[in-house]
């Protein structure tokens, strides 16, 4: 026989040789002598059995990578719309910010500016009136020589009246509080 160890197991000795092969003995105390009985015995260690896994189980990291993906995937729906909701506020920020500075620059951008300046007509019958409008950004006072028939102060648009009785040139003077001026002229014919 060959070499092997020899394993207890309740009254029955084993002797576990090469190539996991097992010699069975029956060990018979009174006389002392062996009784080999040669049973070879093919797996001495049971296998594991595997128990079956539930389907839940089964699915768990295919379910789990899948979630995964949806949040990456959610993550990046809502990542992408803030981003194009930000650019977009962000371009209609520019777009306010030029038409406010279009309308700051028209009224004249802090200067002193003359904005409008007309008469309702360029002729006109002695005893007729006319309007004379005129509108100024940024000025402190306003005064039209000669002196209209109403009263003139520094507005966007404004109409006063005149009855000139001979062809008369009118000008309109807009000063600021650094003292600046600026002038405009327009005549009118009388008929």
């Amino acid at each position: 026989m060959s070499a092997g160890r020899i394993v207890m197991y309740d009254q029955l000795s084993f002797l576990q040789g090469p190539g996991e092969q097992l010699i069975r003995f029956a060990n018979l105390a009174s006389n002392r002598k062996h009784l080999v009985v040669r049973e070879r015995i093919r797996n001495t260690v049971p296998e594991p059995v595997e128990e079956p896994q539930s389907l839940l189980r089964k699915m768990l990291p295919y379910t789990t990578v899948g979630v995964i993906l949806a949040a990456i995937y959610c993550g990046y729906v809502f990542y992408s719309r803030w981003s194009e909701n930000r650019e977009a506020v962000e371009k209609v920020k520019q777009q306010e910010l030029l038409a406010d500075q279009k309308t700051v620059d028209a009224y004249g951008g802090g200067k002193l500016k003359i904005m409008t300046f007309t008469l309702s007509s360029g002729a006109i019958h002695r005893g007729e009136k006319l309007d004379i409008c005129y509108g100024v950004a940024n000025a402190k006072t306003v005064t039209i020589d000669p002196k209209p028939d109403g009263e003139t102060w520094p507005s966007l648009n404004r109409c006063v009246e005149a009855a000139p009785k001979k062809d008369t040139t009118y000008t309109l003077t807009a000063t600021d509080e650094k003292g600046q001026t600026d002038t405009q002229s327009l005549a009118v014919k009388v008929r």
